[in-house]
């Protein structure tokens, strides 16, 4: 009986049962924004720039992940469905992206959906200024 229970998310994103209540792009949005989330990881040696680009793309990636969400609920599924939608969906992003499977979507299609929700980058840190503050001002007063 458990096995049947794990076999039902796969069988039923695989029968096209989601396929025929998920429009095309919510798949997509949600597809592209799973794998973002797995393809943006830190290595051990990034640089505190690279960390707030990686943190840029991840948010913006859970912001595709609602985003889809929220298409999902539109579509007509209630929360039970969404999760099993995103259950079958991960291994199978996974797969794709890891390179064991060729991917549903390429990084070109993915790109343009997630730029427009990478929140803003952070302004650049001011360069230190080379003036101390302790110059002494000139002494507007002559001595007569």
């Amino acid at each position: 009986m458990k096995r049947l229970l794990l076999a039902l998310p796969f069988a039923l994103i695989s029968t096209g049962a989601f396929a025929q209540d998920v429009p095309a792009e919510v798949r997509m949005d949600m597809w592209c924004g799973m794998a973002f989330q797995i393809v943006v990881v830190a290595p051990p040696d990034a640089s505190p720039e690279d960390l707030v680009q990686i943190d840029r793309y991840l948010q913006g990636a859970a912001a595709l992940v609602e985003r889809a969400t929220l298409g999902l609920t539109t579509a007509g599924l209630d929360a039970p469905g969404i999760e099993a939608f995103k259950a079958a969906l991960l291994p199978v992003v996974t797969q794709q992206v890891n390179g064991t499977e060729e991917p549903e979507f390429s990084p070109e299609a993915c790109t343009p959906l997630i730029e427009p929700l990478l929140p803003a980058e952070p302004a650049p840190e001011p360069a230190p200024s080379s003036e101390t503050s302790s110059s002494a001002e000139p002494s507007s007063s002559s001595a007569q």
